[in-house]
C-alpha cells in the first residue's frame, strides 16, 4: 500500500477514536506512541493528521503539538447554522429540478429500522439521510461543503443519541421530510428540515450545558 493509501486508513482509524471519545476533546496526541500504536511510519502519520486537521477534528498548536479540538456550545452553535444552510440549499435544488423519485433517500428511512445496536450504527444510519438528501441534488459544491462537516458533526450526535427515543424522533421526522419531498411539497420539505435540525440542535445543547455543569 502506497503512503496515501496508509495515510487514509489512520485517518479512518484516529476519526472513529476521537468521534467515539476514546481520544477525548483537548487530548494531546503523541506521535511515536501513535504511530506504534496504528503501525505505521510517522510519514502517513503526520498526512493523516493533516487531513484530520482540515475536517477540524484537531487542532495544531505552535510548540505544544497536535490536540483533539474541543467540542463546546459555539462550535456546535457554529456548524448547525451551516449545515442548515447546505441542507436548505439542497431542497431548493431539488425543487428548481423537480425532483420527484428519492429512491436513495427511502432507502436510508429503511436503514432506521436496521441499524444495529451500537451508537455508532444508529450514527450513521441517521446520518446517511442527510448525505443521501445532499447527493440528490447532484451538486457536487455542496456535497464538498457538507463532507467538511460531517465528521465534526458526527461527535455531536453521539450525545444527542443518548437521549432516551433520539433515534425514533429523527427516524420518524426522516420520514416526514420524504414524503413532502415526493408530494412535490418542497417548502413543507424545507420547513420539516428546519424543525428537524432546529430540535436536534437545541437537544444537543441541553447535553452540552449538562456536561459542563451549566444545566
Amino acid at each position: 500500500m502506497d503512503v496515501l493509501g496508509v495515510a487514509q486508513c489512520a485517518v479512518n482509524r484516529v476519526r472513529e477514536q476521537i468521534i467515539t471519545g476514546r481520544l477525548p476533546p483537548g487530548s494531546r496526541l503523541k506521535e511515536i506512541e501513535l504511530s506504534e500504536s496504528l503501525g505505521i511510519s510517522r510519514c502517513p502519520l503526520r498526512e493523516a493528521l493533516r487531513i484530520l486537521g482540515n475536517e477540524k477534528l484537531l487542532e495544531f498548536r505552535p510548540r505544544r503539538g497536535t490536540f483533539v479540538a474541543a467540542m463546546s456550545l459555539e462550535d456546535w452553535d457554529q456548524a448547525c447554522s451551516v449545515r442548515q444552510m447546505i441542507e436548505s440549499a439542497a431542497i431548493d435544488s431539488l425543487a428548481e429540478k423537480g425532483r420527484r423519485s428519492f429512491d436513495a433517500l427511502r432507502e436510508a428511512c429503511d436503514q432506521h429500522a436496521l441499524d444495529g445496536e451500537s451508537t455508532v450504527d444508529r450514527q450513521n444510519a441517521l446520518s446517511l439521510f442527510h448525505t443521501r438528501l445532499i447527493e440528490a441534488c447532484a451538486n457536487r459544491w455542496l456535497a464538498n461543503c457538507h463532507q467538511c462537516l460531517r465528521s465534526s458533526l458526527a461527535r455531536y450526535h453521539l450525545m444527542y443519541l443518548g437521549i432516551p427515543g433520539s433515534t425514533e424522533h429523527s427516524a420518524a421526522e426522516h420520514r416526514r421530510i420524504l414524503l413532502s419531498l415526493e408530494e412535490g411539497d418542497f417548502a413543507q420539505a424545507k420547513h420539516d428540515l428546519t424543525d428537524h435540525l432546529e430540535r436536534v440542535r437545541l437537544a444537543v445543547r441541553s447535553a452540552i450545558e449538562l456536561r459542563h455543569g451549566r444545566g
